[in-house]
């Protein structure tokens, strides 16, 4: 089997998960797939407006056919849910072969691992609830239930498909399957040995050195959801409109000028929770000067 690295493309314009229910659909929707399509998911992050996965499968076109079907899953809930005809039908993703040599495997975990980390949303991928983060060298136990002590309607409610899973699985308070019953923890422990060589791999990867090259590590950045959630309130209470997509352009400014000074929104960020592309947020910001 191989082991294969996907990533989706960033969107610009919008997002994957709005709030938490919509995180939580996302993070269920994780096994079914990997149930459905044959593959063992090895680590993996949810961020706002992209996923990163690690798998191992029986070759790239079953990758290809495992991040369809999570994308179709969830497309699928989102649709229903916002009462949109389409979501994530033109969303790309890179997918490629990691070697099993030169500490390759270690350095795709790490990656994947340190993207909350690199959005400066945490300290740390445990701290990331939307992953697998916290599975690794963790001894400490989480309330959960089997999936099996749940009726049929309510393990449809959950998973929001009608999917037949392990009925070990674990399910926690939060709401979701819990990754540690399924991700191949002792692959990873295996491969990284020691707590101390994992931690050592997560800052010197990449997206570590990243965020250290922006100078950026002595601020905080707000989730994309925080700030839906703000926008929203603010589109409410000063325009009396119900969605974001209603406000004129006076009133995108206006609220793009109250996102920048309370949560520091840079010109992404303002895109993705006002629904523009890329330099219609950028000049947004721009006008402010």
């Amino acid at each position: 089997m191989g082991l294969f690295l996907i990533n989706t493309s960033h969107l610009e314009d919008r997002v994957w998960f709005r709030d938490d229910e919509d995180f939580k659909a996302g993070m269920n929707y994780v096994p079914v797939a990997a149930e459905k399509v044959g593959v063992k998911v090895i680590v993996f992050i949810l961020m706002s407006n992209h996923v990163h996965f690690l798998i191992r499968c029986l070759g790239k076109p079953l990758a290809k056919t495992f991040i369809d079907r999570f994308k179709t899953l969830y497309s699928g809930y989102f649709c229903n849910k916002y009462k949109v005809k389409s979501f994530l039908e033109n969303t790309g993703e890179t997918i490629q072969e990691i070697p099993a040599f030169d500490e390759s495997p270690e350095r795709a975990v790490a990656y994947v691992q340190m993207n909350c980390v690199a959005a400066n949303i945490c300290m740390s991928p445990e701290a990331y609830p939307w992953g697998s983060g916290d599975c690794f060298f963790n001894l400490s136990k989480k309330t959960c239930k089997r999936l099996g002590d749940m009726s049929g309607r309510a393990q449809i409610r959950l998973l929001h498909s009608n999917a037949k899973l392990n009925q070990n699985l674990e399910v926690g308070e939060q709401g979701y399957i819990l990754p540690r019953s399924y991700v191949d923890v002792k692959y990873v422990e295996q491969l990284y040995r020691t707590p101390k060589r994992m931690n050592f791999f997560n800052v010197n990867s990449s997206k570590a050195k990243a965020l250290m090259e922006k100078k950026i590590t002595d601020s905080f950045s707000f989730s994309d959801q925080v700030v839906i959630l703000a926008t929203t309130e603010i589109c409410r209470y000063m325009y009396q409109k119900q969605e974001v997509s209603e406000l004129t352009r006076d009133e995108q400014v206006e609220v793009a000028h109250t996102l920048r000074q309370f949560f520091r929104c840079d010109a992404h960020q303002i895109a993705r929770v006002l629904g523009l592309n890329y330099s219609e947020g950028a000049n947004i910001l721009e006008s402010f000067h």
